[in-house]
């Protein structure tokens, strides 16, 4: 499964995987304030249940993309 992923100027560590690329309509608005109007384009890659993410639960990446449009990796201690 492919994830686009966006980071934010506003708060550092905070990450933002969406399943189809530049697709923000997904979000709610409250993801959209805290993310801010300009999220900034990282890399994309390919999820896999088995290959661990450093900062989010890969499994549960996976199912918020396919069930919602997008995952939340928030910031260690938020």
């Amino acid at each position: 499964m492919q994830a686009y992923i966006y980071k934010t100027n506003k708060k550092e560590g905070l990450y933002l995987y969406l399943a189809q690329k530049d697709h923000f309509q997904v979000l709610t608005p409250e993801i959209s304030q805290l993310l801010g109007d300009n999220p900034i384009y990282v890399m994309t890659i390919t999820l896999s249940a088995d290959k661990p993410l450093a900062n989010t639960d890969v499994i549960t990446a996976m199912n918020n993309l396919q069930t919602h449009g997008f995952h939340l990796q928030l910031p260690p201690n938020y």
